[in-house]
């Protein structure tokens, strides 16, 4: 072994890397190292010019104008990532970047207006640190998944570390012998760099993800991120946190940067300091990660943990005031920039351990987003008022920064109360959880953790091991090992799936080779995998061992973790391994007589091929959609859904017909993001949905839960088929309990409900036409097939569920307007078969409803209750009594094909030669077997 290939394997054991994750790793590594070079070469630049330029009492209101763009650039690059590739955004973030370094670096060279190019350059810094930072982590979470990120990103950030060490050193050293302006030409050469790296990084790994899987992994701002905050005490003291800490770090920087002006007047000098220093806190930074973080952490928990930055700031603010001097200050900054990334990050991760990670995720952008931006505006509001307003000297900003670390320290003892609260909530009843909660403040949270895992409360269990599974921290190691023989086999498989995300092995070999001996699948394959992870050299023989095992079970499940195992880095050997062995378990489903057997290892093969993904693979999965088996069947779906492959996409809408399989074809469409949203819309404008299916997308939107599922939804509600309208009325009313904060317009809703006013008013109308008639010829002898009578009370029939189903589409748009739970129980009471429940439901609508709304509905509400309709009805509503021509025509004009075909069929025994116009008109239908009908009923007229 040569001394490369001894390197990167100790970097792989240190970081658990995988083979064929390497090189990836490696290159996100390079990418990140240059951009915090970048960063770290030109911002101590920039704050140094600046301050130079406009003086330190300027920054208070460029943080204010930072915080405003920061907001409105982040808005448009959410926009921006939904409607082009990630990687063309980021190379043309990069290339715009590096032209906009050499342009600062000419125009600063010129002299060329400098005020407003040092102004601009300042912003700039600022947008592009944040923009150049979140669009390399978004692109890391497009080439990992969750997990393998966990494994892989602490290799990843010794290159930011490393990059902010160098370039803060780099212009230290060089800036004094040849300026600012070519350091500026430094950093573009930096950044150009980037440029094909991103390029290799996306061709070897991202670009082999469709669109739909990279566009999921893409975390953007959600619609509803406030109210999610809001929902959870814990989530909204973490944001609180967060907020106190970068509101007190710009009043720092701000108190650092004064102080440093007032020593330092040359602008290559205060940028060399800058610089120096900014390096070393980087480097502090990194000793206190690697040699406290864990100790401090472990040692005192979260809640004391989360109290070190502040308590720390408070002392430095304190030296601070008392010695308003450099020495000082540089005390103060270092404990705001080595604590910060080490300490208070770790525990600040650990303290979203009870937070659900779906929700984490929605909300996560926005907390580093909007949430830093306002309190940056903040900071400068405050700064603006003490030092402008009041004109107040330094020494009030560092008694500022000490009360507003009181602040902090206060919502950390609050945090801490609810952070064990969460953890105690989960081992209460229902009964338990309505009573007031009392805090044992010498429990800690491990202690907690063990009260859940000894209650044997399933889901409280598997909530904490879901939250494990994205935090696993070490001192929860030792509470797992009982779980893993646990008596629920999907506890004890999910406790064996979070140990071997631990990078040294906890579980006897001797306890893990017994449990590849159970009976349950998911055992079976989460101990192999344990077993391959720290296998090390003896893998191989692990392999062919239990992939040669005569029991098709342990084999069988030894291939899926194989699979499972190896699905980033395929070798060569165990891929033809993997379809070697693939092939004979087709074999043994084709010959075995064992039904179970058989069931089992379809379920098994379909998961591999999922796993693996080739395009046999892939038409295999296709085919058991129409298997015999439902439970292979609903395998399959579940299992073609996780490729997120644009092939199932049809199937699946397909599938939504089959009420058998329609809840999994749901779920199914649904995994493949917002994007989705704008293909059903697309396949629905085009008429690409076959009509059983059709009825159903309204449910399959509503499982987004966002905006733009409800702007879909809305254009829904014109649709020509009835059935979709009012399942989009449904489900848009579902999504407005749960989501009351997405934007549904009054204004729209109003119209839509007198357009369904006028349209039941009309059907209404064409009843009593029918009921008119039919009465005049009761006495008109019976067809020798049909009776003509039989045919109109069939279009009566027909004309009453439509009325029905329009007064239920009216009272569902009221619950868009009126709180949906009183409009559906208002309905109900209309439907009632009581007299007094249809009367109390008119006089509570009659109280509620204001203006244009109450005079259209509540004649139609009192209509809806009564048991038949008169002239003087019609006439006290403005109707004109119509004829059954006239009646027949308007019902032809519409878009609905049940009521045409109804009438068209009607007119073929009516016999008629006065409707032989109508009927000639709809030869040219769109619709096939419209088409048909008329032709047959002209052939009856003229017969």
């Amino acid at each position: 072994m040569n001394v490369e290939e001894g390197i990167k394997k100790l970097i792989q054991k240190t970081f658990d890397i995988r083979k064929g994750e390497f090189k990836i790793a490696f290159l996100l590594q390079a990418s990140i190292f240059l951009i915090i070079a970048t960063l770290l070469i030109v911002k101590p630049i920039v704050n140094a010019l600046f301050i130079n330029r406009f003086g330190v009492e300027s920054l208070p209101q460029a943080y204010v104008v930072l915080a405003v763009i920061a907001i409105l650039i982040s808005t448009v690059y959410s926009v921006t990532l939904k409607r082009l590739k990630l990687i063309t955004v980021i190379l043309r973030t990069l290339t715009i970047s590096a032209i906009a370094l050499i342009a600062f670096g000419v125009l600063l060279y010129f002299q060329f207006n400098v005020g407003w190019v040092i102004y601009l350059f300042y912003i700039w810094t600022s947008i592009f640190a944040v923009l150049s930072a979140s669009q390399f982590w978004i692109l890391a979470n497009v080439v990992f998944n969750v997990r393998e990120a966990k494994r892989i990103f602490s290799f990843i950030g010794i290159g930011a570390i490393s990059g902010g060490i160098l370039g803060g050193y780099l212009t230290s050293i060089i800036v004094s012998f040849v300026g600012t302006e070519p350091l500026l030409f430094i950093a573009a050469f930096l950044l150009i760099l980037c440029i094909p790296i991103n390029l290799m990084i996306w061709k070897k790994s991202a670009s082999k993800y469709n669109l739909f899987k990279r566009k999921k992994r893409i975390s953007i701002i959600s619609d509803n991120p406030v109210k999610s905050i809001l929902k959870s005490k814990l989530l909204t003291y973490l944001a609180a946190i967060l907020g106190m800490s970068v509101l007190v770090a710009k009043l720092v920087e701000y108190q650092f940067s004064d102080i440093a002006s007032s020593y330092i007047t040359n602008p290559e000098d205060l940028a060399q300091f800058f610089a120096f220093w900014s390096s070393n806190f980087n480097l502090i930074s990194l000793i206190v990660q690697l040699l406290v973080t864990r100790w401090v952490v472990g040692n005192y928990g979260v809640g004391k943990s989360l109290l070190i930055l502040p308590l720390g700031i408070a002392f430095g603010a304190i030296i601070t005031f008392t010695f308003p001097e450099l020495w000082a200050v540089v005390i103060l900054k270092a404990l705001d920039g080595s604590l910060k990334q080490s300490v208070n990050k770790s525990a600040v991760e650990l303290l979203g351990l009870p937070i659900p990670f779906e929700i984490k995720k929605r909300t996560k952008t926005f907390i580093d987003v909007v949430v830093d931006s306002v309190a940056t505006g903040i900071a400068g509001f405050i700064l603006i008022f003490i030092i402008n307003g009041l004109d107040l000297g330094a020494e009030v900003v560092s008694l500022a920064i000490f009360i507003l670390s009181g602040v902090w320290i206060w919502l950390v003892s609050k945090v801490r109360k609810e952070y064990l609260n969460s953890f105690q909530l989960l081992n209460r009843s229902k009964k338990e959880e309505k009573a007031t909660l009392k805090l044992n403040k010498s429990k800690t949270v491990f202690d907690s953790f063990q009260k859940i895992v000894s209650s044997n409360k399933i889901p409280q269990i598997l909530f904490l091991l879901e939250q494990l599974k994205h935090t696993p921290d070490p001192r929860f190691q030792k509470h797992l090992i009982p779980l893993i023989h646990h008596e629920d086999k999907v506890v004890a498989a999910k406790a064996i799936k979070i140990l071997r995300y631990y990078k040294e092995p906890i579980i006897e070999t001797q306890a893990i080779h017994e449990l590849l001996k159970s009976e349950d699948e998911h055992i079976r394959v989460e101990a192999f995998i344990y077993l391959l992870k720290f296998a090390n050299d003896g893998k191989q023989f692990l392999i062919e061992k239990y992939l040669n095992n005569t029991d098709e079970y342990i084999s069988s499940s030894a291939l899926l973790a194989l699979v499972e195992n190896s699905k980033s880095s395929f070798t060569i050997r165990n891929l033809s391994l993997i379809q070697t062995k693939l092939a004979k378990k087709t074999e043994v489903i084709e010959n075995t007589k064992d039904e179970d057997l058989r069931q089992f290892l379809q379920i098994i093969t379909i998961k591999i091929r999922a796993l693996l993904q080739q395009n046999e693979d892939l038409e295999t999965l296709e085919l058991y959609f129409t298997h015999e088996n439902p439970i292979v069947v609903k395998q399959a779906i579940v299992s073609a859904a996780f490729t997120l492959h644009e092939r199932f996409i049809n199937p699946f809408i397909d599938l939504l017909g089959n009420k058998i399989y329609r809840n999994e074809a749901k779920n199914a469409l649904s995994q493949y993001g917002f994007l989705m949203i704008d293909e059903l819309g697309k396949k629905i404008r085009t008429n690409e949905i076959p009509q059983n299916s059709l009825h159903f997308i309204p449910s399959v939107l509503e499982l987004f839960e966002n905006q733009k599922a409800v702007n879909e939804l809305f254009k829904l509600l014109d649709h020509e088929d009835l059935a979709v309208r009012l399942e989009s009325i449904r489900s848009l009313n579902k999504i407005h309990s749960n989501f009351p904060t997405l934007n549904i317009r009054k204004r729209d809703v109003v119209d839509k409900i007198n357009t369904e006013c006028k349209i039941y008013l009309q059907t209404l109308n064409m009843m009593h036409t029918q009921v008119l008639v039919s009465f005049h010829k009761k006495d008109k002898k019976a067809l020798p097939n049909i009776s003509l009578e039989e045919s109109r009370k069939s279009l009566m029939k027909l004309l009453e569920s439509r009325m029905e189903s329009h007064l239920e589409r009216i009272f569902g748009l009221l619950g868009l307007t009126y709180p949906p739970e009183e409009m559906s129980k208002a309905y109900e009471a209309i439907q009632s078969e009581h007299a007094d429940m249809r009367i109390y439901a008119i006089e509570y609508l009659d109280n509620l409803l204001e203006g244009n709304l109450k005079r259209l509905l509540i004649p139609i509400v009192e209509i809806s209750i009564l048991d038949s309709i008169s002239e003087e009805i019609l006439h006290d509503l403005d109707l004109k009594v119509m004829g059954e021509y006239e009646c027949f025509k308007l019902i032809l004009n519409q878009n609905d094909t049940k009521l045409k075909l109804a009438v068209i069929f009607l007119i073929g025994q009516l016999k008629d030669p006065r409707y032989k116009a109508l009927l000639k008109d709809l030869l040219l239908d769109k619709n096939l077997k419209i088409r048909d009908y008329a032709n047959n009923a002209l052939m009856q007229l003229e017969s």
